[in-house]
């Protein structure tokens, strides 16, 4: 027999995926719960994000039977949470690669980048705590009956996996170290799929706009043709050019 939760999920994603536009999947393996909940709140009210089981999802968006939806269901990962919004798709994708939230190590995470823990008293009183320092090798000593770390020592390199021991002591110090972000997967928008190669292109979008208006610029230079950007430009250019002519035909 169903049970009634499930009832109710089921039904919920059917209302969603019925009423809203966009509808994509955000990867959920190692989401930590309290990230999870708290980078949901920053999405905003216009951005739904609904943890589902893989069959009820599954029933669910069948069950809507947009044209195309369903091939978004054979991308499901193991793990997934569905996201509903009427803003396009790239949008999005764009708030959701923008949040970012610091958390705690748990150990078996890789370095993000060198973590290092810098000389000073620290938070920790003194006592047998202190042989944790001794055990990663951290030069620690006794000040004003606090630890405190004699010298900057780097505990995990850049690429390194963080042990547990070293990610349990940087809790104690209360460094979070690894950085937690939402991982969208794909999105389904007006029959269309839209995968990570697709939404990438926000992340290039300025680059690319910047690189493209350098390049027209020089182009409607080099060609002499006018516009409110680069007028100042070619006049300079023409009063150079006029200059260089006068200069080569000796005129006074």
């Amino acid at each position: 027999m169903v049970s009634e939760r499930k009832v109710r999920m089921l039904e919920r994603i059917v209302e969603l995926a019925s009423k809203y536009n966009t509808i994509g999947i955000i990867d959920m393996y190692k989401m930590p719960t309290k990230e999870f909940k708290e980078m949901k709140e920053r999405l905003g009210k216009d951005i739904i994000v609904v943890y589902a089981k893989k069959k009820i999802a599954k029933l669910a968006l069948e069950k809507v039977g947009k044209e195309g939806l369903s091939k978004l269901v054979e991308l499901f990962p193991n793990q997934f949470a569905l996201v509903f919004s009427n803003k396009n798709c790239f949008e999005v994708y764009a708030k959701m690669s923008k949040l970012r939230q610091k958390t705690f190590a748990k150990g078996g995470e890789v370095a993000e980048e060198d973590i290092v823990l810098r000389a000073g008293p620290t938070n920790i009183p003194a006592g047998p705590a202190i042989g944790e320092f001794a055990k990663l090798k951290i030069p620690a000593g006794v000040e004003g009956g606090r630890i405190a770390i004699k010298k900057d020592t780097v505990v995990a390199k850049k690429g390194e996996v963080i042990k547990p021991e070293v990610a349990g002591l940087l809790k104690k110090l209360n460094i979070p170290s690894v950085t937690i972000k939402l991982k969208p997967v794909a999105f389904y928008e007006n029959g269309n799929i839209f995968g990570l190669d697709a939404l990438k292109i926000v992340d290039e979008i300025e680059d690319l706009l910047a690189k493209a208006y350098s390049q027209a610029m020089n182009l409607s230079i080099n060609i002499s043709y006018p516009t409110k950007d680069n007028i100042e430009i070619l006049l300079a250019k023409a009063s150079m050019e006029a200059q260089a002519l006068k200069n080569a035909l000796k005129v006074e």
